[in-house]
């Protein structure tokens, strides 16, 4: 779904005919908290390691694999910087000498036990990397090696989605961004658009008396917007308490 078709779902469970009309960015702080919500929870129930079996981890794919990115860094006195939109680090592959090797999270305790033993310390073939706070990371791998480039995958965290509130004028468009004809109709590209469909911006300007808005859909795999449209929904009509101690009791009886 798009926004705009988030937006309809939360209407239909919160069956709007007897609720009160909630603005477009009301519903999109509602879809925004869900998402962060339902992020957080796919993560952490895999973080705990309770040897989940194949379909779990595959689910996990396909829930969040959208979310997940990749950065080629260049090391700075070993040193990189995670990428702003940085939420859980995956996985870390390094380029030394030329050639591609992983590299392993450790700890402050960790490393400085790890060093004192020589089949643990770190050394190229056994690079490992410490998170120094804040974005940064530094990698350890022996007292030699050209270190030349960090792959680093990584969870996002997802944009914020938004249904705009201003209409967008011609002229006014951005390439690659996003729009909706709420009503009308516009030409753009030589292509009519008509009232209830959408368009990515492949120059600035559009013809027509359409009115036109900007839209940032979510990053989630269509199989999940509806499980976060009820959490909206839930979210607006106020039942929040209840997701929330649901979300307490499932981690409850996983920790069982």
């Amino acid at each position: 779904m798009n926004i705009v078709e988030l937006h309809k779902r939360i209407d239909y469970h919160l069956d709007r005919a007897r609720s009160p009309r909630y603005s477009k960015d009301r519903k999109d702080a509602a879809i925004n908290i869900a998402t962060d919500i339902f992020v957080r929870d796919r993560y952490d129930n895999v973080k705990r390691k309770t040897g989940y079996g194949f379909q779990t981890v595959q689910k996990l794919r396909d829930d969040l694999g959208s979310l997940v990115k990749s950065s080629l860094l260049v090391p700075a006195n070993n040193i990189i910087t995670r990428p702003d939109n940085y939420r859980h680090e995956v996985m870390v592959r390094v380029k030394i000498n030329g050639k591609w090797d992983g590299s392993s999270p450790t700890s402050y305790d960790a490393f400085n036990t790890n060093q004192k033993n020589r089949f643990h310390k770190a050394e190229i073939g056994y690079v490992q990397h410490l998170e120094l706070g804040g974005s940064n990371v530094e990698f350890y791998f022996g007292s030699y090696g050209n270190f030349q480039e960090v792959e680093y995958f990584y969870l996002s965290n997802p944009i914020q989605v938004s249904f705009g509130t201003t209409a967008i004028t011609s002229g006014s468009l951005v390439v690659g961004n996003t729009y909706y004809v709420e009503s009308g109709s516009i030409t753009h590209n030589a292509i009519v658009v008509n009232a209830g469909s959408t368009f990515v911006a492949v120059g600035t300007t559009y013809t027509g008396t359409g009115v036109v808005y900007l839209i940032v859909n979510s990053e989630l795999p269509a199989h999940t917007h509806e499980e976060l449209a009820k959490m909206a929904a839930s979210d607006l009509a106020g039942t929040t308490s209840d997701r929330n101690r649901k979300i307490i009791q499932e981690a409850d009886v996983q920790k069982a």
